[in-house]
């Protein structure tokens, strides 16, 4: 235990044991729909995020990174995507404008639509921000634009997203490179 960040040694079994029960509850699911004739894939990846120039609920600052697990189901040109998503090095500032956020939690659904190697889509997200000094709390919901191309490597694909992410429709026109992330997948 000497040899591990601080930050896994303070995980405690409880949460350990959930994590094991959800990742193993989507292997079993993986397999379940693909015995069925079906589509689906479980997915590992990281996401490199920045401080956004318009959004900023989201405390994230340029270069921090996030890391997830993702399950998803396969129709004929698109799917849906579930993702659970963990930050735990946040750089960004607060509502207060202090670094005090501890980590990252975010669930996300997307919708997307396959031609080919590319896609794109869009999804809804909600974050739980833990902050030492504003609280913990959950984020108003707020969505995301994808486009990507998928990559064989063996019996694998990787997935290479560019992400956009707002908190309202009436602001995706408010678009800037600047506020664009970049996501990685591997899908089993």
């Amino acid at each position: 235990m000497a040899n591990l960040p601080a930050r896994m040694q303070s995980m405690n079994k409880k949460h350990f044991s959930q994590l094991l029960i959800i990742v193993l509850f989507l292997f079993g699911l993986t397999a379940y729909v693909n015995a069925q004739g079906e589509s689906s894939a479980l997915c590992i990846g990281g996401q490199r995020h920045v401080q956004h120039s318009v959004f900023t609920d989201i405390p994230f600052n340029d270069g921090d990174m996030s890391y997830g697990l993702a399950y998803e189901y396969h129709d004929k040109d698109s799917y849906w995507q579930i993702v659970l998503d963990y930050a735990s090095d946040v750089t960004g500032t607060n509502m207060a404008g202090l670094a005090t956020v501890d980590y990252i939690v975010t669930p996300e659904l997307n919708m997307i639509f396959q031609d080919g190697p590319w896609h794109g889509g869009a999804g809804i997200l909600k974050s739980y921000i833990a902050d030492e000094t504003m609280g913990n709390d959950w984020s108003d919901l707020y969505w995301q634009m994808i486009l990507g191309v998928d990559v064989p490597i063996m019996k694998f694909k990787a997935s290479i997203d560019a992400c956009y992410v707002f908190d309202k429709w009436s602001n995706v026109s408010d678009f800037d490179m600047s506020d664009i992330e970049i996501g990685v997948w591997l899908k089993l």
